[in-house]
């Protein structure tokens, strides 16, 4: 924090692969702590983008989990690994799950960093990367617990304790989100009438766990679980062109 409570509080980032101040790191960064992401309502990768500059979220297809980033032009490739790679606790994704829905909760920090950062992350982040930091396990017995309500029957609930097994040496955190919200899109008929689209259901949970068996090392786990169940969104399939189409045997590949 500020020294002597004067001024705004520093935010810590891993921007280049050390924890130091954002204000002292000579690259384009957006950080948003867990407190900015509650303020402006980020709780998917729509809403991520909406709130940070030159960023954007190209779907995937289905399920809807799976899903792009671009930064600057640079983003998903045909066969190749994407421009924007994602990052979780350090650790790269290259199927870009995540940022999905469930992933906002109990953070310190999420990161993005605009243009090529070869040097670090590697020759193929060309557009750049986002680095989702969760809250690791710290030296205290705390915890807090979050509900969420809205239209489309929306509810959701997330939390997280942090407990020191033994202090100093072995910490423990545990977090998790649950979620459901009904669809705003529904189908008319005459197969699925009724049915609704564009729903949520998911459920989310972290274990960390910190060990330090002397004061010179320290071993950091992570587990993560992710379960969603939803119909999909309301999209329909109008018309295609046949001419996209071909022979796989008259390739050689069938």
């Amino acid at each position: 924090s500020a020294e002597d409570g004067r001024g705004l509080n520093d935010i810590i980032v891993t921007a280049r692969r050390r924890e130091e101040k954002l204000q002292d790191v000579p690259i384009a960064v957006t950080a948003f702590t867990d407190e900015a992401l509650e303020q402006k309502g980020v709780t998917d990768r729509t809403s991520l983008a909406d709130n940070t500059p030159s960023l954007f979220t190209i779907s995937g297809g289905y399920p809807r989990e799976f899903a792009y980033f671009a930064l600057r032009g640079q983003g998903p490739a045909f066969g190749s690994t994407p421009g924007v790679v994602n990052y979780f606790a350090e650790v790269p994704n290259s199927v870009n799950i995540d940022g999905r829905v469930g992933t906002y909760f109990d953070l310190a920090n999420i990161q993005v960093r605009a243009g090529p950062q070869g040097t670090l992350f590697g020759k193929n982040a060309t557009g750049g990367n986002i680095l989702f930091e969760p809250v690791k396990p710290q030296d205290e017995f705390e915890g807090h617990v979050r509900v969420q309500l809205g239209n489309y029957d929306d509810r959701r609930i997330e939390g997280a304790l942090n407990t020191p097994i033994v202090p100093d040496r072995v910490l423990l955190r545990i977090a998790g989100e649950v979620g459901r919200r009904d669809g705003y899109t529904k189908d008319v008929g005459p197969f699925f009438a009724g049915k609704d689209y564009d729903n949520l259901a998911y459920e989310s949970f972290r274990f960390g766990l910190t060990l330090r068996p002397t004061d010179n090392v320290e071993l950091y786990a992570r587990l993560r679980y992710y379960h969603a169940d939803n119909n999909g969104g309301g999209t329909v399939l109008g018309a295609y062109n046949p001419a996209a189409c071909f022979d796989a045997t008259a390739l050689g590949l069938g």
